[in-house]
């Protein structure tokens, strides 16, 4: 079996294999890990849609390294710093920093699990609060996510803080070394997120050398971890290393270069007509997010939409959509386009509340913009084309309702911009292949839908005029 490794935008045709993986307990085959990783989706779309999340004047570009026991994370990271100058945010040891004496997450932890956690020496003792996690299996994981929901977010301040400090000091790029990236929520304060990938064989050897454990106790440690096929779709690069760490380094020379040509890439510098560049409008002029805050949430949306399951619900689905609201005479442009970004923001083919879901996260996005929202002493930064706050309770809902509304696009009456938007949405949808048809409201045509050029099984009779598709 080979494991590939691909860059991130597609931009060069030269994958890396890693032979010797054929007894990968996880049975990911290099297919399972370029049809669910982002990266592979990314190609198809291009650099033009790609952002950085981290501001260029205040940190350096950010790669997140993660990955299982005994992967070799450590190693990456120090080939990475030998090789290209790198600084390395060791977040292990940011952890134990976290809570020592005279921080307010020493007081939170010890308001938590009580002053016997506390030791001679005023600090708090790993042992003892392991003790208290560890002593009783039915409040483990509640204990745990009690500990986790104080410490994570500090340890989140501590790298933003670290990495500002290093771009004062020069730095450019940095590696953020974390096992827990992605399961404490760090993927958002960093710019794309590496995977390393080991075989089991090899885990196994390396805990049994490096431990001192037998193999059961090995397999016990791998168990207990995500397993790789749950990582790998939230990835951008994935890093085979079963091989020593000079064999690493015609690897990652190879990847570096697409690191850089990444790097400049920011929400401010997108080109005219692109999707970020329409989110930027809504976002940073409509709704007056913070540049940080909307390149977050734009990530959030392209990272999304590029998951490697996505077949026609992805970033060319969103362009087409904002093509035919072109053509539209809209009431609420913003309510629009917000309803286009996020109406497939969750998707799972298996599942059938992808809308709720969506329309969930599009509630999520709002109480995030209007929590961060401060008006200017000049009167406040109102939401231009309402006079009002960025995203008020009635325009929440409204979007909300229209994203919902997709899950049955023909049924019940629609007008003005919810007609026009689910009108877009169809007409995306009934686009070659035909197959798309059926899955948009059992539509008999291919171009965009009016009541002369397409039929429809259900009631509603379309709203857009007779704009047809221009491709």
């Amino acid at each position: 079996m080979h494991v590939y490794t691909t860059g991130l935008m597609g931009k060069s045709t030269d994958n890396s294999t890693l032979d010797d993986a054929a007894d990968m307990k996880d049975k990911i085959s290099s297919s399972d890990i370029r049809n669910t990783s982002i990266v592979a989706k990314c190609a198809e779309v291009g650099a033009v849609e790609w952002a950085r999340r981290s501001d260029p004047e205040l940190e350096p570009y950010t790669i997140g390294l993660t990955g299982g026991i005994a992967c070799g994370k450590s190693t990456v990271s120090k080939r990475m710093a030998a090789l290209f100058n790198v600084p390395i945010v060791d977040c292990d040891k940011l952890g134990h920093k976290a809570y020592v004496k005279g921080t307010k997450c020493f007081e939170d932890v010890v308001n938590a699990f009580g002053a016997e956690i506390v030791g001679e020496d005023g600090e708090i003792e790993r042992k003892k609060l392991a003790g208290v996690l560890f002593s009783d299996p039915e409040t483990k994981a509640a204990k745990f996510e009690t500990l986790n929901g104080i410490v994570w977010p500090r340890i989140a301040e501590m790298i933003k803080e670290e990495k500002m400090r290093l771009k004062r000091e020069g730095a450019t790029f940095v590696v953020v070394e974390a096992a827990i990236l992605l399961e404490a929520g760090w993927d958002r304060i960093v710019d794309e997120v590496w995977l390393v990938l080991t075989s089991h064989k090899v885990q196994v050897a390396r805990l049994m050398e490096r431990n001192g454990f037998d193999e059961a106790e090995c397999d016990k440690r791998i168990s207990a971890q995500k397993p790789a096929a749950e990582r790998i779709p939230k990835c951008h690069v994935v890093v085979p290393n079963d091989g020593t760490a000079e064999e690493l380094d015609p690897l990652l020379t190879k990847l570096w270069p697409h690191v850089v040509d990444r790097a400049p890439a920011t929400l401010l510098n997108a080109p005219a007509g692109s999707l970020r560049q329409r989110w930027k409008w809504v976002a940073v002029d409509v709704l007056h997010m913070s540049v940080e805050l909307a390149s977050d949430w734009w990530r959030v949306i392209h990272d999304k939409h590029c998951e490697g399951h996505r077949h026609y619900h992805n970033l060319s689905h969103l362009s087409e959509m904002l093509f035919y609201a072109d053509q539209f005479e809209l009431s609420r442009p913003d309510s629009l386009f917000l309803a286009i970004f996020f109406h497939d923001i969750i998707y799972e083919p298996t599942l059938k509340d992808n809308e709720l879901k969506s329309a969930q996260l599009f509630r999520d996005f709002a109480a995030e913009v209007n929590a961060a929202y401060e008006p200017t002493s000049a009167g406040g930064a109102t939401n231009p084309l309402t006079g009002g706050p960025p995203l008020c309770k009635e325009d929440v809902d409204e979007v909300a309702a229209w994203i919902e509304r997709t899950a049955s696009h023909m049924n019940g009456p629609a007008e003005g911009d919810l007609a026009y938007f689910l009108d877009a949405d169809l007409a995306v949808l009934a686009r070659e292949p035909a197959g798309y048809g059926a899955r948009g409201g059992r539509l008999s045509c291919r171009d965009f839908w009016t009541p002369t050029s397409c039929t429809s099984t259900t009631g509603r009779a379309p709203h857009g005029k007779s704009a047809r598709a221009q491709t």
